[in-house]
């Protein structure tokens, strides 16, 4: 009974803090994972990139702007981002990021995936056709 009243608590309490909000503000607080999960491709970020690492790191064209925007997004340090920088092709490149602990984290995965997504989007598409 009491297990009972806890759910109902909660319940009356999301029914407070939904009120007058948008479906999709609401289904971003409720749903956690919701960022992380591409609804049209139903993958997670993390899931994508540990997926497709090795197609990723022969298919992967020009990825400097990438590496700019994880420096910016402190995913890599200055350092990281100089050996990486330093090596001599996009593939060994894309090898020391993808195989090395930069994305351990989801968040680290969601710039890779969104980056992907938006800058090399038929790259993206053909992998999750596959």
């Amino acid at each position: 009974m009491a297990a009972g009243n806890n759910q109902e608590k909660a319940a009356a309490d999301l029914m407070v803090d939904t009120q007058d909000k948008p479906a999709i503000v609401v289904a971003k607080e409720v749903i956690p994972a919701y960022r992380h999960r591409d609804p049209l491709n139903n993958i997670h970020s993390k899931d994508f990139v540990q997926k497709y690492r090795m197609q990723l790191i022969r298919k992967v064209a020009d990825p400097d702007p990438l590496f700019d925007l994880l420096l910016h997004k402190k995913v890599l340090s200055d350092h990281s981002y100089s050996e990486i920088k330093a090596l001599p092709t996009d593939e060994k490149k894309m090898s020391k990021l993808l195989m090395g602990p930069y994305l351990e984290a989801k968040p680290a995965c969601d710039i890779v995936y969104d980056f992907l997504k938006k800058e090399q989007p038929y790259l993206v598409f053909d992998l999750l056709q596959k």
